[in-house]
């Protein structure tokens, strides 16, 4: 698979590592505002990346391009939360496309813009409350050295994040 992120914080660059060292993506490409930023989370991510070919690009200026050719989208920007930008989306809804697996970090909104216009358009979506809940699981396995009760911490986390 192609993967393509959208931004280049702290949560991108784990999840980018995550992917280079578990997925084995084809193609890596992360698109951020600022060149800079980018381009030094992708130099880290070439120094380990184990051959996979990994490129950087401007979020303005590439989206449209990588979106037709990638698989994968990672939204790990702020675009879209609660609650100044709940009404933002970076990519517009005629670049989803039903063969895409969108994985919006945002997890409040549960739904955000960017996951509503990818299942309208046919696209298999991961929700960043999964993300979320499964830093929350780890942690308590590491911290209670026992199993963690997921449902539940599912259930209380849904609960939490439909108040807003």
């Amino acid at each position: 698979r192609r993967v393509l992120f959208l931004g280049a914080g702290g949560a991108v660059r784990a999840v980018a590592f995550a992917f280079l060292g578990r997925a084995k993506p084809d193609r890596l490409t992360v698109l951020g505002r600022t060149p800079a930023r980018v381009r030094a989370l992708v130099d880290e991510l070439a120094g380990r990346s184990g051959g996979v070919k990994v490129e950087a690009g401007d979020l303005r200026a590439d989206l449209e391009r990588a979106m037709a050719d990638h698989d994968v989208l990672i939204q790990g920007t702020p675009t879209g939360m609660y609650p100044e930008w709940m009404s933002d989306t970076l990519v517009p809804a005629e670049l989803l496309r039903p063969g895409h697996i969108v994985f919006d970090m945002v997890y409040r909104p549960i739904k955000t813009r960017l996951v509503r216009e990818a299942e309208a358009a046919g696209c298999r979506v991961v929700l960043g409350l999964e993300m979320l809940l499964s830093q929350a699981a780890l942690q308590f396995e590491l911290w209670t050295n026992a199993p963690a009760p997921a449902n539940a911490m599912r259930q209380a986390l849904v609960d939490a994040l439909d108040k807003t």
